[in-house]
């Protein structure tokens, strides 16, 4: 493809700023403070996609030298394949990490290789895992830095933690690379590594502590079907969150949306979504859920034809997240007539049959 080509489908995400130097592409990602590098030519062909929160993506399937490798720019965030144990261990004898997985997003990559740096710290180290776990973080640092991305706060944290116990990981030596000597040399020069751990609050007080002006003051945006001193009361027994984070979480991304919620002193309860749509319909969803079961259903949802702006991925993106917060273990999808449920989960990705077939290791 040509740059041009390539710069008119990246408008596709606005967040990202592409600029184009001969055939050399660079794309800067504000909210990594990183950038893609590749080459024009290199792109056999780009899809604009939508990411599992319904954000607008573009996927690129990238080949130079007989092969191919996917590449996922959203918004705020760069997906990619790892790089192969083959190609950083040097040795004849191949290794495999069992918990590879086929794509990696680079905020993922920085938390993996800042919670590991920080287990060896403290002294939390699982030495079943640790030979695995540090392969596993190199090769997805060197997945990204295929594309000319310099993670070098997650180099740093892999290096603080090898340093600390890297005699007693038994692997073969490590493949010589000038780009990890590099990204290397960098991460030494930091004087403090940054984090992008997020601890999440306890709120189980603070919903054991609710009253009926906490749902009152979410009308109309959420509305409960009964509010009264029994419906407190299931909430305080029941739900870990305040009304406020079940509000938000339910309508991140479509913040008009309006919900009714019932609860019943059981532990069961139910939700109905309406979404506005800009052309006057409305899209519904509605789900159930029992906590004794720890499960939550998607009972039906509606979604106009032609509603292509990512509204199923971050409607389900939204549900799963509720449903971690709850503390249920379960999506279950119940509703019939709406596509494949699956479309919204990463395991599909990337899109692109031949890109999906590498991945998979299916060629």
């Amino acid at each position: 493809m040509t740059p041009d080509e390539i710069s008119a489908a990246l408008t596709f995400v606005p967040e990202v700023r592409a600029t184009a130097l001969q055939n050399r592409m660079t794309v800067h990602v504000p909210a990594l403070g990183d950038s893609v590098h590749f080459v024009a030519d290199d792109v056999r062909r780009v899809r604009p996609i939508y990411a599992p929160d319904g954000a607008p993506a573009l996927e690129f399937a990238v080949g130079a030298g007989g092969e191919l490798w996917p590449l996922i720019i959203t918004g705020t965030d760069v997906v990619f394949q790892p790089a192969s144990p083959d190609t950083v261990l040097d040795t004849r004898m191949r290794y495999a990490v069992a918990e590879m997985p086929p794509l990696v997003a680079y905020t993922e990559m920085l938390r993996e290789a800042e919670a590991q740096g920080r287990r060896v710290q403290a002294g939390h180290i699982n030495y079943d895992t640790l030979a695995g776990t540090f392969l596993l973080v190199r090769c997805f640092i060197l997945g990204a830095a295929r594309f000319g991305l310099r993670p070098v706060a997650a180099v740093g944290w892999w290096d603080r933690a090898w340093r600390q116990v890297g005699d007693s990981v038994f692997l073969p030596p490590w493949r010589p690379d000038p780009l990890w000597d590099g990204l290397l040399a960098e991460a030494t020069q930091l004087p403090d590594l940054p984090s992008t751990l997020t601890s999440v609050r306890d709120e189980r007080p603070d919903a054991a502590r609710v009253d009926v002006v906490d749902f009152q003051r979410l009308e109309p945006g959420m509305s409960v079907v009964g509010l009264d001193d029994e419906f407190v009361a299931a909430w305080r027994r029941w739900v870990p969150i305040t009304p406020a984070t079940f509000h938000a979480t339910l309508t991140r991304g479509v913040s008009d949306a309006t919900a009714d919620v019932a609860l019943y002193p059981d532990g069961g309860g139910n939700i109905d979504l309406w979404i506005p749509l800009s052309d006057g319909r409305r899209a519904f969803l509605q789900t159930s859920f029992v906590f004794a079961d720890r499960d939550l259903a998607i009972d039906e949802i509606r979604i106009p034809d032609r509603v292509g702006n990512g509204l199923f991925q971050r409607l389900m993106f939204n549900t799963e997240q509720l449903a971690a917060l709850l503390g249920l273990q379960r999506v279950t999808l119940r509703a019939t007539g709406i596509g494949a449920y699956a479309l919204a989960r990463v395991g599909v990705y990337p899109r692109d049959p031949e890109l999906y077939r590498v991945t998979r290791d299916l060629t």
